[in-house]
């Protein structure tokens, strides 16, 4: 429920969903926490505490993580859960944290106090540490340009240690019947030291070796930000639901960054006569400043029972300021620098009215805002650009909850989605000289409609369920990325306006509980497709993709003792391309997959998951095959099972690897990556106050267990 929702009675179309702790007073004054610590196989540790006091006005937490692991979270089980293998993907670029290798600690607390009933402060101080080593990666990729196949062999290992302080605020007051305000402010600085080494080979059509890289890459940034944002809503009698909600916010951030790139990069080799070596050095100073502000009215007005209209009004800008100094050496001698002063303001002014018709179970809501925005940017001493577009902007809202298991949506908006910065900056950009970006001052904004539409049903006497979700994109003047490959191997990437990009996907879940057979089944079907345009080398690019899942699994109904489960999931995508050699892509996913954990006795424990997943890809000679096996057993000792020691075996089989193989573009490319692999760790866990501990449900619906 919305504080709008809460204060005039008026179901809207915000779906906030708010966590309210309430103990009775009785139970308040109370104190628990979790101390764990491990150490495995392969130098791997772990260690995390929590700490909890509840008093009737006071509760405060304590936290502190420190692993290398893989795993920003406090507890092993997080990653037990099938540490990835392989992946196959189009269109995007894998974050899996399994691939690398991940140092963290974190500490900090969290405080609430509460001054009366519904009106209270939280506020909340944690300290992160952060070191991410990639490892070597080892990237092969096949480059589509006009009709050539261009293949690029490179290698390159990075190191990011990152520390930061965050502190936020929240501070609510929902104690008056009429009114409600909420007060919300963050303040953050990081610190982030970056290491990288980098070689590439890159070969011309004829397969001949023709640009080789050797690189190495540092750089040292500090930042800092604050924000803070406040909503009020005012109901202005008892009797009617007139009532206005004034929102406004404001964030500035700074950001100092000190870089150096050295390149050694040879060009023409597969022609001894018209080969030659540039030695690069490149330093580079930047200063980046942001402050964004905004300020929202609404006012409703009924008009009858369960009929309102409302208006809207507000604006919002964003500032941006860049001043960078760049030296560039070539062969030991100073060559041009890059020196500039860039200065990017939007602004827009919203106006809007909508007509809205609420009751218990349905809410709709038709109206439109009208958009003016405004660019104004450009280099210090050079042209400056200032760009106004006013568009109108329709939008329709339905929710009809007949009943609370059965929930149908409807929405659909038209939106306009103006060129960012970076797609915007006329600054040409070679602080990497073989892989140049610029950007393109005269874009106009996307044109979007977006249609989403979703249906839910759950039956409590039957276990029945089904969860449907529709989404549609068509964007007009659809900004697009434009990349020409020189003779030399340099790639310059900048952007246009072309033509129109679509987006579709449809999801569909269902399940019921058999009782007789106790077990529950469930089902998942989703498919898609995407329709995009590109430009590479002066020549459009058309890509078309399509995707379809299926999926089902087995799961027993009570879980006090065994929870366990098998199913399978396929997965397949084809693409097509306009232009290249190779203008189809097809590949076919399978994973099958187990699980159980079963308590034994009320302390003793077995939890054993298996995966195996198998990959075949149109544009790779070989199929993968990757089998992964985590287990664990654990005994609980002392009273409430307040002693936990547990035996973790990570990737069993050691199959886990690092590979991620997409496409993209004009593009198919293969990664390897170095993973964690096998390790063993032995961990010990300790509940203090185990019986005060609050219970809630495990994975899977099961209560009461200590891990």
């Amino acid at each position: 429920m919305s504080d709008k929702n809460r204060v005039t009675g008026i179901k809207d179309s915000e779906r906030n969903k708010v966590i309210n702790l309430t103990l009775k007073d009785r139970n308040k004054v109370n104190d628990f926490g979790k101390a764990q610590g491990g150490y495995g196989t392969d130098d791997r540790y772990m260690s995390s505490l929590n700490y909890n006091i509840f008093t009737p006005k006071v509760q405060l937490s304590i936290i502190g993580i420190y692993n290398n692991i893989n795993t920003t979270g406090a507890d092993i089980d997080e990653i037990m859960d099938f540490s990835k293998g392989g992946r196959h993907s189009f269109g995007g670029r894998n974050n899996d944290p399994t691939y690398g290798f991940l140092t963290t600690g974190i500490g900090g607390f969290n405080f609430g106090y509460e001054f009366k009933k519904d009106q209270n402060l939280n506020a909340d101080y944690f300290y992160n540490y952060n070191k991410a080593t990639s490892g070597l990666i080892e990237t092969d990729r096949v480059e589509f340009i006009n009709d050539q196949e261009i293949r690029t062999e490179s290698k390159s290992n990075d190191e990011d240690i990152t520390n930061s302080h965050k502190a936020n605020f929240n501070y609510r007051d929902r104690s008056k019947k009429m009114s409600s305000f909420n007060l919300r402010g963050k303040i953050a600085s990081n610190n982030t030291d970056s290491f990288g080494d980098e070689s590439l080979n890159k070969y011309n059509g004829a397969g001949e070796l023709d640009l080789g890289s050797l690189g190495k890459s540092e750089s040292s940034a500090e930042s800092s930000s604050g924000t803070i944002n406040a909503n009020y809503v005012r109901r202005f009698l008892e009797n009617s639901k007139r009532n206005i909600q004034i929102k406004g916010g404001f964030r500035g951030s700074n950001n100092d960054r000190n870089s150096s790139n050295m390149q050694d990069n040879s060009y023409n080799i597969s022609n001894p006569n018209a080969s030659y070596t540039v030695l690069n050095e490149i330093y580079k100073s930047s200063t980046t400043k942001k402050l964004n502000y905004n300020l929202s009215v609404e006012y409703t007005e009924p008009l009858a029972e369960n009929h309102f209209i409302e208006f809207q009004v507000g604006t919002r800008t964003s500032n941006q300021d860049d001043d960078v100094d760049q030296e560039n050496f070539e062969n030991g001698v100073q060559t041009n620098p890059l020196i500039y002063e860039q200065n990017y303001k939007n602004s827009n002014l919203v106006g809007g009215l909508f007509y809205n018709f609420s009751n218990e179970n349905l809410v709709l809501n038709i109206g439109g805002v009208i958009v003016n925005e405004n660019q104004d940017f450009g280099l210090e001493g050079e042209e400056n650009y200032d760009f106004t577009y006013t568009n109108f902007n329709p939008k329709i809202f339905f929710r009809y909850r007949p009943k609370r298991s059965k929930l149908f949506m409807f929405k659909a908006e038209k939106k306009i989605n103006l060129a960012s910065v970076a797609q915007l900056t006329p600054v040409i950009n070679n602080f990497n000289p073989l892989f140049i970006k610029t950007g393109n001052p005269n874009l106009s904004p996307e044109n979007e409609y977006e249609f989403f539409a979703m249906a839910n049903n759950f039956n409590f006497s039957s276990g029945f369920y089904y969860h449907a979700r529709i989404n549609f994109s068509y964007i007009t003047d659809a900004i697009v990325t434009n990349q020409f490959t020189d003779n030399l191997g340099i790639r310059t990437t900048t952007y246009a306006n072309l033509g129109e990009k679509e987006d579709f996907n449809v999801s569909v879940r269902f399940g019921k509980r058999i009782e007789s057979l106790n077990f529950r089944y469930n089902i998942k079907l989703s498919g898609g497709f995407d329709n995009y345009q590109s430009i590479i080398n002066d020549e459009i690019n058309t890509t078309k993709s399509k995707n379809g899942t299926l999926g089902f699994s087995l799961e027993n109904n009570k879980k006090d003792n065994l929870d366990a489960s098998v199913g399978a999931d396929f997965s397949k995508n084809m693409a097509k391309f306009s232009t290249g050699k190779t203008k189809e892509r097809e590949y076919f996913q399978q994973t099958y997959f187990a699980k159980m954990d079963w308590n034994i006795t009320n302390r003793f424990n077995i939890d054993s998951q298996f995966k195996y997943e198998i990959y075949q890809d149109s544009n790779f000679d070989s199929d993968q095959s990757i089998p992964i096996w985590n287990a664990s057993v654990s005994y609980a000792f002392l009273k409430g099972n307040s002693l936990n020691v547990k035996l973790s075996a990570l990737d069993i089989l050691n199959k886990s690897i690092g590979l991620i193989r997409d496409s993209n573009t004009n593009y198919y490319q293969e990664v390897n990556r170095e993973v964690l692999g096998n390790y063993y760790m032995l961990s010990l866990t300790y509940i203090l106050n185990a019986s005060k501990v609050p219970q809630k449900p495990q994975k899977g619906g099961r209560h009461g267990r200590h891990h």
